[in-house]
């Protein structure tokens, strides 16, 4: 299983208002510090990616190792 380390800084991050500078609080009580309107599609052209406010996905368990696969 390959693991990105540098995902939070990565240049093919999906723009959205939720981990942006420019915005203020938390959903959904989040608004736009530059007094913009949210656009339904939750992205801008004045984004600007914030990677402090960026939730990372949670990964799956690495499952335990089998004793029978360490036998000789």
């Amino acid at each position: 299983m390959k693991v990105q380390t540098s995902c939070f800084f990565s240049s093919s991050i999906p723009p959205r208002c939720d981990y942006c500078a420019h915005a203020a609080g938390t959903q959904p009580c989040l608004s736009c510090l530059l007094g913009r309107e949210f656009p339904e599609s939750g992205r801008c052209c004045l984004f600007r990616y914030d990677p402090l406010r960026r939730v990372p996905t949670v990964q799956p368990p690495i499952p335990k190792p089998d004793a029978e696969n360490f036998k000789l």
